[in-house]
C-alpha cells in the first residue's frame, strides 16, 4: 500500500489496483433492435481511496454492438451534490472499443464516495444477430468484467 495526503493534510490509505471492483450494472438493461441505440452502465468501486490514478480503462462492445462515442460518469452514491459529467474518450476498431482517458478518482471526497458509474451509448449493428451476447469486456488496469447486451 501507498500513503498519500489529502488536501487537508490527512493521510489517505491507498489500496492496490487489484482491490478495484469492476461490474456491469444491471439497473439498465442493454438491449436494442438492429440499428437502434441503448446504454450500458459499468460500476467501478473500491472501499478506500483511489486518488486520480491514470489507469488503463478500455471497454470492448459485445458482439453485434458498437460504441457511439457518448460516455458519461456519475457518483450517485456519495453526498450531494453528485458529481456528473462527460468522459474524455476515443473510439477504435470501428467503434468496437472505447478508451477512457480521465483519471479514476474514488473516495477522495464525500461526493466521490462509493461507486462511480460510467454510462456508454451502444448501437446495435444493422446486421446484428438477435440474441444475448456476453462477449464484451470492461478493463480497468488489471481488473476485468464481462459486458453483456441483447439484440432484439
Amino acid at each position: 500500500m501507498m500513503n498519500h495526503a489529502s488536501a487537508d493534510g490527512q493521510p489517505w490509505i491507498v489500496t492496490p489496483v487489484s482491490a478495484i471492483t469492476v461490474e456491469q450494472r444491471t439497473d439498465v438493461k442493454a438491449e436494442a433492435a438492429p440499428g437502434q441505440t441503448t446504454k450500458i452502465n459499468v460500476g467501478i468501486s473500491n472501499d478506500v481511496v483511489v486518488p486520480s490514478w491514470d489507469l488503463l480503462q478500455v471497454f470492448t462492445a459485445p458482439t453485434g454492438f458498437v460504441f457511439t462515442g457518448g460516455a458519461s460518469y456519475g457518483y450517485y452514491f456519495g453526498a450531494a451534490p453528485h458529481p456528473v459529467g462527460n468522459l474524455n474518450t476515443t473510439l477504435s476498431d470501428g467503434g468496437g472499443t472505447i478508451t477512457v482517458h480521465d483519471p479514476l478518482d474514488l473516495n477522495t471526497s464525500p461526493q466521490k464516495s462509493g461507486q462511480v458509474i460510467y454510462t456508454f451509448a451502444l448501437r446495435a449493428k444493422p446486421d446484428a444477430v438477435p440474441g444475448t451476447h456476453a462477449s464484451g469486456l470492461a478493463r480497468v488496469a488489471t481488473q476485468t468484467a464481462p459486458l453483456t447486451a441483447t439484440v432484439r
